[in-house]
């Protein structure tokens, strides 16, 4: 499994705790925002079109700063609500692209929460 973390992500997440803070700051005191995490925005799982694993995938967001990482048979892809964008590769396999939107929303008192998506990316052979 891996981590991908986007510039556009960090600054979505200063923004959220922005608004989290204006909300604690007009509801008094009774509200406290605990650290928060950063959410998991998207779950990649890579596996062939002809139903076998794939092995050494990768995934390239091409939405944000263009972060690659390698990934096992799932990958993570961590950050806030918005619109993803993505390039799924191995060897021997052609590249995929996809585009997930990812709804997010900030509660009255706490965390950023956010509606994992989670997808299936079936590679086929190259050739």
């Amino acid at each position: 499994m891996c981590t991908l973390v986007g510039n556009a992500q960090r600054v979505q997440a200063t923004l959220h705790l922005a608004i989290a803070t204006l909300f604690a700051v007009a509801c008094g005191s009774d509200c406290v925002i605990p650290p928060c995490a950063e959410p998991t925005a998207i779950i990649v799982r890579v596996v062939s079109s002809s139903g076998g694993s794939v092995a050494n995938a990768s995934v390239h967001l091409t939405t944000t700063s263009g972060v690659a990482a390698p990934c096992g048979i799932t990958c993570d892809i961590q950050g806030y609500g918005g619109h993803y964008e993505f390039d799924v590769s191995a060897p021997g396999f052609a590249t995929a692209h996809r585009a997930i939107d990812v709804s997010a929303h900030v509660p009255r008192c706490g965390c950023v929460q956010v509606d994992t998506q989670d997808l299936t990316v079936a590679l086929s052979p190259a050739g």
